[in-house]
């Protein structure tokens, strides 16, 4: 997939999504004083020229719940709220994850929230139409972070410069996947925090 076909997909499956969270501006809570996803930062890059800086991080094998319905903020809200087999109301978390995919037929595209720490040895069950739990695997990914509240232009003008920077940078990275995160509740107005992540190649 290159990177003309990587921006289109971005831009129709967050108009698919009707800007559910891949705009960042769905999450709950000030990423300040809530739980987000473990990771290690392994290297960051160009710090000193702001428009070529990303870096790299590592996320351990952790439990998502994910959902690829249209309505996907409020089916995994709904989740969190209680909807799961134990009735178990859970912590807000961040990033909200949205991942679009490359298939045979175009693409899919996908939600998901963090498992809170106190939750992932044995996270409860979804009771909602479509909600599943998903483990993701160790990964490795390249991450640009960028302020501002995020839309679509905003979204296909970092993941370039992610691309350019990485390219540049001669990383190789895999291209079938990209990964958006959004940190912000809409009552946060400034210092806003969305990622564009996309995966290490691996050989």
């Amino acid at each position: 997939m290159n990177l003309v076909t990587i921006s289109t997909v971005v831009a129709v499956a967050i108009t698919c999504l009707s800007g559910d969270v891949v705009t960042a501006q769905d999450s709950v809570s000030d990423y300040g004083q809530i739980e987000i996803a473990p990771y290690k930062t392994v290297e960051r890059f160009n710090e000193d020229t702001p428009r070529y800086a990303y870096e790299e991080r590592i996320y351990p094998a952790a439990w998502w719940v994910a959902t690829k319905s249209n309505n996907g903020f409020n089916q995994l809200f709904s989740y969190i709220s209680g909807m799961n087999a134990n009735g178990t109301k859970i912590a807000m978390t961040a990033p909200v994850l949205n991942t679009i995919s490359q298939t045979e037929s175009g693409y899919s595209s996908e939600m998901a929230f963090y498992i809170p720490k106190k939750h992932q040895e044995n996270p409860p069950e979804p009771t909602g139409d479509g909600v599943t739990l998903k483990k993701l695997s160790p990964m490795t990914v390249y991450v640009r972070t960028y302020g501002g509240w995020s839309n679509i232009k905003a979204i296909q003008f970092e993941l370039k410069r992610l691309v350019t920077s990485l390219n540049r940078d001669e990383k190789k990275f895999l291209k079938d996947d990209v990964y958006t995160a959004g940190y912000d509740s809409p009552m946060r107005f400034f210092n806003r925090r969305n990622e564009i992540w996309l995966l290490k190649d691996p050989q």
